[in-house]
């Protein structure tokens, strides 16, 4: 995952120092050097890091007959791609093939084709425009900021902040979403006049204006793929294999980041079922008083013995548990989420630096196929009442909740927006009110705004809400901030479960097929029943982690909180409310949870204002 920056100033020539000063904020990503190219108004830069093999000694931007490109990415189809371009021999970097198929097409229409990860900037000199693309799914991260006549885009945040003409200002109405929990707004960052390239669009910017082109979308895909049990488990495991096969394609050796849950283990699976020789794994797991772990290693213990896997682990206990904030508090200043397991992750990367991995699969994205049970509404509408009934029969909540609040309470609300919303519906606690006026008010304006009967529609009540927290919830900003962390490390990360593919035939299959009769994860256990061992399969849940045994110094947080005057300063929260919460929390009225949030965005104002 390389890092990429354009500047287009249609006022004036760019400066190459300022250039090169903005890549710089990225020299985290640069473990393979650093390469920039200005030409009058346009500047281009590229930090390189070199995952697959026909990257290894690119040099990019590439400038190329009125064309300028700068590509952070991977086209996992670029064989049947290549296959179209008589301009091409096969072995051109996945950038050549971008810039090619662009000329071939006069234009982005070749995005609906492409399945990958990636985002880039080109400047189409014969029609003076920008294009910004991201990937369908959004892996990788593309943010812009358009000043008077100049454009500035990169894959960090901190770049463009970096820039003279852009001044820092906190998007309070996107602090307040994310603060109740309620994110839905979607192309915007925590800084007012920095937007980020949605997933599945390409933004075009020209002196008329800039248009988003959404390329593909998935409401499109409701309904197309029907099938019994039998044959659905079929094409998902195909598409799995696949997905997986494609991203282990490195210049290194790959690794797995795997738990003892059903999506990381169906990913080494998947690598047996591909004839693979055996790939580490690289686990953390935790002493008894941050959770009952004991389950979590016998699983762990018999996918090595299944599958003949060697898997590290990192033992989190008293010794290794980080217990102060400020530790996990590394300067991402894309947003306020900062998670109690960010530097225990870190620790696992660099395990993984020692078997030579740079890049790790993980099972990020398989938590889409849980379902839920708003699949009672789907099942009600479509009159499938019996299928209804043998659902409610086998869960835990009585027919009477079912039919009250998972049935008829989607169906009768006008618009669903959120998940969020819903549980709003169904009496879920907020704590709106110890935050300022001022403050509540910014967050009602912005639903309102958002409550305007724009954007996607499904005809399946599980589906929408599931599109929904998948395009409109603060996931961007974590997958963000975990990239990162690992890119910090010399690590990419891959998700085998956020292929493109797979996510179409998430969308495409009937909903009821993700949980049925009370089971989550049906598709999981039926495709790798007779895979993986029965344990892995038959088990309940995940272990929960037990942030208030892992944050042991709770004065340490309290004492950031009362002492430094961000939250206070920036009209979020009263010194009066704030310490109502603090001893709400220590009467055990709230959880360390709450209070860490509170604090990562104290250090977040911290870090940026």
């Amino acid at each position: 995952m390389s890092g990429i920056v354009a500047i287009v100033d249609r006022g004036r020539h760019v400066s190459s120092d300022l250039l090169r000063d903005l890549l710089d904020t990225m020299d985290y990503r640069g473990h393979d050097g650093q390469d920039s190219v200005t030409d009058g108004h346009i500047g281009f830069g590229h930090q390189h890091f070199y995952t697959t093999p026909e990257a290894v000694g690119e040099r990019q931007p590439l400038v190329d007959d009125g064309y300028a490109l700068t590509f952070d990415g991977r086209i996992d189809n670029r064989r049947e791609i290549i296959h179209t371009l008589e301009s091409l021999s096969g072995e051109e970097s996945d950038a050549r093939i971008i810039i090619e198929l662009y000329k071939e097409h006069d234009g982005c229409s070749f995005l609906t084709d492409l399945v990958g990860a990636y985002a880039f900037a080109l400047y189409d000199s014969y029609n003076e425009k920008v294009i910004l693309a991201r990937d369908k799914v959004g892996i990788r991260q593309l943010y812009y900021s358009v000043i008077d006549n100049e454009i500035i885009a990169a894959s960090d945040i901190k770049s463009i902040l970096r820039h003279p003409s852009v001044e820092i200002r906190i998007n309070e109405g996107l602090l307040a979403e994310h603060l109740f929990d309620s994110v839905s707004t979607i192309g915007e960052t925590f800084y007012e006049g920095i937007q980020y390239t949605i997933p599945g669009t390409y933004v075009t910017i020209t002196q008329d204006g800039i248009t988003h082109n959404r390329y593909w979308d998935p409401s499109e895909l409701e309904g197309t793929l029907s099938g019994d049990s039998e044959q659905l488990v079929e094409i998902f495991l195909n598409k799995l294999e696949r997905a997986t096969k494609c991203r282990l394609r490195t210049r290194t050796n790959p690794g797995v980041m795997m738990s003892g849950g059903l999506d990381s283990t169906a990913i080494v699976a998947a690598i047996d079922r591909l004839g693979i020789d055996t790939v580490p794994t690289f686990t953390h797991i935790y002493t008894e008083d941050i959770g009952d772990w004991d389950g979590e290693v016998k699983r762990i213990a018999e996918m090595e013995e299944r599958f003949g896997i060697h898997n590290e682990k990192l033992v989190i206990d008293d010794e290794t548990v980080l217990k102060t904030p400020e530790i996990y508090s590394t300067p991402l200043v894309e947003g306020p989420i900062i998670t109690p397991t960010q530097a225990i992750t870190e620790s696992l990367y660099d395990r993984a630096k020692q078997w030579n991995c740079t890049v790790l699969l993980t099972g990020r994205g398989g938590n889409r196929f849980d379902g839920s049970r708003f699949t009672y509404a789907d099942l009600f509408l479509n009159r499938k009442y019996r299928t209804w009934l043998a659902h409610g029969r086998a869960d835990d909540l009585s027919l009477a909740q079912l039919a009250l609040w998972y049935t008829m309470a989607p169906i009768l609300l006008n618009k669903i927006t959120s998940i969020h919303n819903i549980h709003r519906a169904n009496g879920e606690k907020d704590h709106e009110s110890i935050y300022t006026e001022s403050f509540i008010e910014q967050a009602q304006i912005r639903e309102r705004a958002n409550d305007n009967g724009d954007g996607v529609t499904f005809h399946s009540i599980e589906k929408q809400l599931a599109y929904n927290n998948h395009h409109y919830s603060n996931k961007n900003f974590w997958i963000a901030i975990s990239r990162q962390t690992a890119l910090n490390k010399g690590i990419q990360l891959r998700y085998p479960l956020l292929d493109s593919r797979i996510v179409e035939f998430f969308y495409a299959i009937p909903s009821e097929m993700w949980a049925q009769k009370g089971v989550k994860k049906n598709l999981f256990r039926s495709a790798f029943g007779d895979i993986l061992p029965e344990r892995v399969i038959s088990q309940e849940s995940n272990t929960d982690v037990n942030f208030d045994a892992m944050i042991h110094n709770d004065e340490q947080l309290i004492g950031m909180l009362r002492n430094s005057s961000n939250l206070v300063n920036n009209g979020v929260i009263s010194p009066a409310n704030l310490e109502q919460e603090i001893d709400a929390y220590r009467n055990e009225d709230r959880s360390v949870m709450d209070i860490w949030k509170l604090a990562s965005i104290e250090m977040w104002l911290d870090t940026v204002v």
